[in-house]
């Protein structure tokens, strides 16, 4: 009986894998209740059992009635907090170690922002409904965020003291952005002669978290095109044989920042 007891367990486990279920991990494996908070609305849903992620989309719509940006949508798993944590301590330290004015203007722009574990998931309730791999079963605490399009980018560089917005332009690709970004900030402004920064590579993280690395913008055909509210990252120089993947850490990071 306990040789048959483990066959099954191992068998479930396996299913519940294959069909995609997010499982909270402060919960038991027997616990079925289901809660998710709209943290916009400050409403709690709660369920008795397991619930797919298509009927919670359906059951948040109606608690909103603004137009809802679908890429802009968050599923937050608050109980993985401490894993988003770890990594920008760990960026944090990398960059306080560099100690350059670069990696010191990045530790400001960072330091402050609203970190939270946000899975990647699909979020178009089209999509989600249509396409099981992406309609995953929910159990145990989760939040959700709905957002609204927004009409602006967000731009982190350590040239400057601060990150900061632009305005969502139409039929502007990545090209276009980094090359109306403005002067350097008075530290660089004394070392540059007041020049325009001149870019090749930047890293771009969509706000449904796709993230990617464009490089020689400047001169390749290829078109990169963002979507509304997402961040442009501009790619520390020079770096370290130990923190050769800063800059990918940090990419990495920016698709868990949450407006506050």
């Amino acid at each position: 009986m306990i040789v048959f007891i483990r066959h099954l367990s191992f068998i479930l486990c396996v299913w519940m894998g294959y069909a995609g279920e997010l499982a909270a991990e402060n919960y038991s494996e027997h616990t079925e209740t289901t809660s998710i908070t709209l943290t916009e609305q400050n409403i709690v849903l709660n369920y008795d059992q397991a619930v797919r992620f298509s009927q919670v989309l359906g059951d948040t719509y109606s608690y909103t009635n603004n137009k809802i940006y679908p890429l802009g949508i968050s599923l937050i798993s608050p109980h993985k907090k401490n894993l988003v944590d770890q990594k920008k301590a760990l960026v944090l330290d990398a960059l306080k170690e560099l100690n350059t004015v670069e990696a010191n203007n990045l530790i400001a722009q960072l330091s402050d922002l609203n970190f939270v574990y946000r899975e990647k998931i699909e979020t178009d309730i089209e999509k989600v409904r249509l396409i099981s791999r992406s309609n995953p079963m929910l159990r145990g605490q989760y939040q959700l965020f709905l957002s609204t399009r927004p009409d602006y980018i967000r731009i982190f560089s350590g040239d400057y003291e601060k990150s900061f917005t632009k305005p969502l332009k139409a039929n502007y690709d990545l090209k276009d952005y980094v090359s109306d970004l403005p002067i350097f900030s008075d530290i660089h402004t004394q070392k540059t002669g007041n020049k325009k920064p001149k870019y090749h590579s930047a890293w771009v993280i969509q706000p449904n978290q796709d993230v990617y690395l464009a490089n020689d913008i400047q001169w390749a055909r290829t078109l990169y095109f963002l979507s509304p509210g997402a961040f442009i990252f501009i790619e520390l120089a020079d770096l370290p044989n130990k923190h050769s993947n800063l800059n990918t850490d940090i990419a990495h990071l920016l698709t868990y920042y949450m407006e506050p």
